[in-house]
């Protein structure tokens, strides 16, 4: 362990530099276009008349090699970004996890009294109590086979064999991550290759890098729908490299709560029966307008 941390602290120290160096070409191969581009611009049109007569070929002659010099550096730049593209399949990164609790109605959440759960002749837990409110963080611990797990999965409204009474709030929304992750895919591309529709839900900064993962297995029979705010259908149809069907949708603030509407806009590609595959998806609580783009 102590051998891995050392050498991702080498190799992002590494990455660091090679940032500032692919900074510092960029930065060049701009001035150097913008130079090429003055010189070019002064060969057009009349020689002033205190200019010698070759001035034009020799502006001509002067922009070609700043042009030369300017595609050398991009060449390097390009070769530097392959390089970190490199550098960064071999860095572990610690992602941060962010737990966002949707607003609701009443403080207490879920309540559970004098629960017992037995599997056939086992009991696993007996005379157990819980109750959860709004904010709290709570954490179940005990040695393997207590119970834990059919606890977490009695809240979320599983089917778990058990007596006493379960009390959950009306309306109130679970997310839940298994233990078993064995149908999780790896990547976004396996993720898109076994879905037959795609919702793009990241950032609209992070669309372009998904969207690369997902176009070499994306076909035309599977359906893009995109939530991500300033990112049209033309460019979502321009990533996914072929004739797409994509969907466009914007909901408001107030879906989070269940009483909200969604804005939809779909692409030419997009038939009656793939509306209302969409349309059957969405919450009942939910309004949605059809409008252009």
């Amino acid at each position: 362990m102590e051998n891995r941390e050392r050498q991702d602290a080498f190799e992002q120290r590494k990455n660091e530099k090679l940032l500032r160096e692919i900074a510092r070409l960029q930065d060049t191969a701009r001035e150097k276009t913008q130079w090429a581009g003055r010189a070019e611009a002064r060969k057009i049109g009349s020689a002033p008349a205190d200019r010698p007569d070759n001035y034009r070929s020799y502006q001509g002659a002067k922009a070609e090699r700043a042009m030369a010099r300017a595609k050398a550096i991009e060449k390097r730049r390009e070769a530097a970004l392959e390089e970190k593209k490199l550098l960064l399949k071999n860095l572990e990164r610690r992602e941060e996890l962010k737990l966002v609790q949707l607003p609701f109605y009443t403080e207490r959440l879920a309540e559970l009294r004098n629960i017992r759960i037995a599997y056939g002749a086992r009991t696993v837990c007996d005379s157990f109590g819980l109750s959860v409110r709004a904010g709290e963080r709570i954490a179940l611990q005990g040695p393997n086979g207590c119970g834990k797990s059919s606890i977490l999965h009695l809240l979320c409204g599983m089917d778990v064999p058990h007596g006493g009474e379960v009390r959950r709030g009306s309306g109130l929304r679970i997310s839940f991550v298994g233990q078993n992750t064995s149908g999780l895919c790896g990547s976004a591309a396996e993720l898109a290759k076994a879905c037959d529709i795609i919702i793009i839900g990241v950032k609209p900064d992070t669309v372009a890098s998904v969207m690369e993962q997902i176009a070499p297995v994306y076909t035309p029979d599977k359906i893009i729908i995109s939530m991500a705010a300033g990112i049209s259908i033309r460019a979502i149809e321009d990533m996914a490299g072929v004739s797409a069907k994509v969907i466009r949708i914007m909901p408001n603030t107030p879906v989070m709560v269940g009483e909200g509407m969604t804005a939809i806009f779909v692409n030419d590609n997009i038939t009656e029966e793939d509306k209302q595959t969409v349309y059957d998806m969405k919450d009942e609580d939910w309004v949605i307008i059809n409008i252009g783009e």
